[in-house]
């Protein structure tokens, strides 16, 4: 049976993968997530060709899992993102100011950037995050969050809040 392909149902699976990419860059995965991951369904068709591409090499990899599998992604992560048995200079630090200052420091005009778009967007800092509100894994849940209002304001009836929100994001 196909799908009928709208703006709200476009806008609800952006919210779902962005909130899905905040969760993988939030933190090393764990048998609970590792088993919502498997048990996700991917799109086949999203008229992207390179989308289409990353989700068939995801199910492929999630379908081929084996008993190391959950330690290798753990390990992977403190590698990649935290610089773990590297140099340092050759993790992928999910911070932008570390991308964007000429020192690579944290806590630069980045942070202060998305600080400003937050509290635009009525968002207010928790006690739980100590990472850096430049953190990929933050900046993604912002992107979800004003994707979930852009749908909810759609779903309203509510374009130009919708278009609003889409511009935000």
């Amino acid at each position: 049976m196909a799908q009928t392909i709208t703006l709200g149902s476009v806008l609800q699976s952006r919210e779902s993968t962005y909130r899905m990419l905040a969760r993988l860059y939030e933190r090393e995965v764990d048998t609970g997530y590792l088993q919502k991951l498997r048990a996700m369904r991917c799109p086949v068709n999203t008229g992207n060709a390179d989308v289409d591409e990353g989700y068939r090499l995801f199910h492929r990899y999630l379908s081929r899992l084996w008993e190391r599998s959950l330690e290798d992604l753990q390990r992977d992560y403190l590698r990649v993102f935290i610089g773990a048995n590297t140099t340092g200079h050759a993790a992928a630090y999910p911070n932008e100011s570390v991308h964007t200052s000429p020192l690579r420091m944290v806590m630069q005009d980045a942070r202060d950037e998305v600080i400003e778009a937050y509290r635009a967007a009525g968002l207010e800092a928790s006690s739980k995050w100590n990472a850096g509100e430049d953190h990929i894994s933050l900046e993604l849940t912002y992107l979800a969050i004003m994707g979930k209002r852009a749908s909810e304001a759609y779903a309203k009836g509510k374009r130009s809040d919708c278009a609003t929100l889409l511009m935000a994001q």
